[in-house]
């Protein structure tokens, strides 16, 4: 039968599923306290089976099952049954979940839904699952980071782009300040960066210490990023709060070549003096 099915699924191997007496003595309001801790442990176990996503691939009838008390269970770090699905990616149980009437967009103690989860993961299958069915792409943990900045993070170029086509903006910025361009810098991720100018995200968004992605990418002399920010019309003149532009970032971190490439680029030379660029490129040498 269906109840038998589920029962076995849901019962360990080598286990009694029936145990005998336990559920009869709590009904006869005398139960001894062998009888009530076998009660206790076939609940939590009950309760704790089904939420091993890594281990239930493929039991998708024990999860239609669950799935409608399990939306509102919390476990530790305030993660619900839906969180546990998106970090090992099951898609199975993310779409049971979804189906049961999960709330998407329940946060942990971190401030992450199950699409920070997944986002991170690199899971886009589940990615697209959840976007599909309703998931706010916009929603920031309590680092200010939407699922989009945990993709550029890790560099998951097929989860980024399943979110920018559910409408994640690539120009929102963390509580750094930083935007997904100023994360595809830091981790000189080309293909990602590639992603972003094609959704025409800003080049010139400064972060929280006024660096824009350039700055990034020139202080750490990640120069095939600074060239193609550059071509995407970066702008190598704009400073940042200390007063610094990206060649003075190149400069200071002792990175000459990438120096060189930004005094030449057409935005610097519109404006550099030649003495100016004698004594740069002459600190540079020394």
């Amino acid at each position: 039968s269906h109840n038998s099915h589920t029962e076995a699924a849901l019962t360990p191997q080598g286990a009694d599923g029936s145990y005998k007496g336990g559920l009869e003595d709590v009904n006869s309001w005398s139960i001894s306290f062998t009888s009530l801790f076998r009660v206790l442990m076939w609940l939590m176990y009950d309760l704790w089976w089904p939420l091993r996503f890594d281990r239930i691939y493929g039991h998708t009838t024990v999860l239609n099952v669950k799935s409608n008390w399990m939306c509102f269970c919390f476990f530790q770090g305030h993660q619900t049954a839906l969180h546990r699905a998106a970090v090992v990616g099951n898609r199975d149980a993310i779409s049971a979940l979804i189906h049961g009437g999960c709330a998407l967009d329940l946060q942990d103690k971190e401030g992450n839904t199950a699409l920070h989860e997944v986002s991170w993961h690199g899971f886009s299958s589940c990615v697209k699952l959840l976007v599909k069915a309703g998931a706010n792409v916009q929603v920031k943990n309590k680092a200010g980071n939407t699922p989009l900045h945990l993709a550029y993070q890790n560099g998951h170029s097929q989860t980024a782009r399943v979110l920018l086509q559910g409408g994640a903006m690539p120009d929102s910025k963390n509580n750094a300040g930083d935007t997904c361009l100023h994360i595809a810098a830091r981790y000189n991720h080309l293909a990602m960066i590639k992603i972003l100018l094609g959704s025409f995200c800003s080049v010139t968004e400064k972060n929280q210490i006024g660096d824009t992605a350039l700055h990034v990418a020139a202080a750490l002399n990640h120069k095939k990023t600074v060239n193609l920010l550059l071509e995407a019309g970066a702008d190598a003149n704009i400073r940042n709060n200390t007063g610094h532009t990206a060649l003075d970032k190149a400069r200071d971190n002792n990175n000459r070549d990438l120096a060189i490439l930004l005094a030449k680029s057409n935005q610097v030379s519109n404006v550099i003096t030649f003495k100016d660029f004698q004594f740069r490129t002459s600190s540079l040498s020394c």
